[in-house]
């Protein structure tokens, strides 16, 4: 068997500076607060929750004066001034990209622009977002387009982590909608995110089977599922190695395994090694390729 693994792997850059300051700051401290996940990994959050790690859901769940993470993904703007009047000691994990794209909105506002944002409205990056401009207006797909209130100025932006092609197909809609108005598009897509998902796109047709692994609840592994489901391309997602995934890929010839940008690199090489284990024990050759 073939076993061809993305070679640009693990986390990404903006995940990695995060766990990286949160591994740092725990191993100083007894305990620390943050909101939510810090990124979309179950696996990475229970290990550094073993190291202190408190996840709430609400920021009336820690107490005054505590250190509290701001996650990965941002913070709304009221979470961050209620964390002023709590007397948190604040530390930010929130990805440079991310508020990059806060401020590039923010920036065309104060110009006269209403900003049309391309993604899902209840994760974390869009209503940190939302929280920091008037009347932003979210959309998750190309039907979106036609419940907008036109504006004689427009920014058309996306969260990080959606797909690309579906961020290009919006576009083509607007730009259509928005005659004799100015229009402004701005890809936001993070590069990480897009090599994934055009790796997986132009490779498609080349691999019998996809194992993708990340986060149930990773925005940008379920667009790589997406893309999969698409092209009615045999796969699976999962966030770690299990066993019924042997049952899927014995007996083929050639199989490709992806990641999220928020996986790391251990999960990914478990799984590689689990199916080279076992191919092993059966006799068989696997040649492993990094492309």
């Amino acid at each position: 068997m073939k076993i061809t693994v993305f070679k640009n792997y693990g986390y990404c850059w903006g995940v990695k500076r995060a766990v990286d300051i949160a591994v740092k700051e725990l191993n100083d401290l007894e305990s620390a607060y943050i909101l939510g996940p810090i990124i979309h990994n179950p696996n990475t959050n229970d290990k550094l929750k073993k190291d202190g790690l408190k996840i709430v859901s609400s920021l009336a769940e820690v107490p005054d004066g505590s250190v509290f993470f701001f996650p990965s993904h941002g913070i709304s703007k009221i979470d961050e001034e209620l964390a002023v009047k709590k007397s948190l000691r604040t530390i930010s994990l929130i990805c440079p990209f991310v508020i990059k794209i806060e401020q590039l909105a923010i920036d065309y506002e104060k110009k006269g622009y209403k900003v049309i944002i391309y993604g899902d409205p209840l994760h974390t990056e869009v209503k940190s977002m939302v929280s920091r401009l008037n009347n932003a207006q979210v959309i998750k797909d190309e039907e979106g387009v036609k419940s907008l209130e036109l504006h004689p100025k427009m920014l058309y932006i996306s969260q990080s982590t959606q797909n690309r092609d579906v961020f290009y197909s919006i576009f083509s809609r607007l730009a259509a909608a928005f005659e004799w108005r100015e229009l402004v598009g701005r890809f936001t897509i993070c590069q990480d995110t897009f090599e994934r998902q055009d790796w997986m796109a132009t490779h498609i047709a080349d691999f019998e089977f996809f194992i993708i692994v990340g986060g149930h609840q990773s925005s940008n592994t379920k667009k790589l599922v997406e893309i999969a489901d698409l092209h009615k391309k045999k796969s699976v997602h999962i966030e770690k190695w299990n066993p019924s995934v042997w049952d899927m890929v014995k007996g083929l010839n050639n199989i490709a395994v992806i990641s999220g940008t928020s996986t790391n690199k251990e999960d990914v090489d478990e799984v590689v090694n689990e199916i080279k284990g076992r191919l092993t024990q059966d006799g068989n050759n696997a040649g492993i390729y990094y492309a």
